[in-house]
């Protein structure tokens, strides 16, 4: 098997936890960014979903069909989202414990 030319990207660093970049390759490669492999990196190849890969022991990896392509890498730790939602949930049952005691403390007045 024959060693194939590296390809070329191009890309900028978009708001924090989003990565594009643009793709050139003649053939299937490896995109190495130097950003930190974690499981809540996401990736997408021209808007479809990519697994992101470690490379050599921490870095961000992804694998490029040939062609030209727009990968685009996006942080989207599920601890993130269960956070969110942690947070939706608390604020509900404050307002329900807020609504229950301002009811309490309004029929306490009307009794006496």
């Amino acid at each position: 098997m024959a060693a194939s030319a590296a390809g070329h990207r191009s890309g900028d660093q978009r708001p924090p936890g989003s990565i594009e970049v643009e793709t050139h390759a003649a053939s299937r490669q490896l995109l190495v960014l130097t950003e930190a492999h974690n499981p809540g990196w996401r990736a997408d190849l021209d808007g479809r979903d990519r697994p992101t890969i470690r490379v050599n022991g921490d870095f961000l990896g992804c694998v490029v069909a040939p062609g030209r392509h727009r990968v685009r890498f996006r942080f989207e730790p599920r601890s993130l989202e269960r956070g969110l939602q942690l947070s939706a949930l608390g604020a509900a049952l404050m307002t329900a414990w807020l609504a229950v005691s301002l009811r309490t403390q309004r029929t306490e007045r009307n009794v006496t």
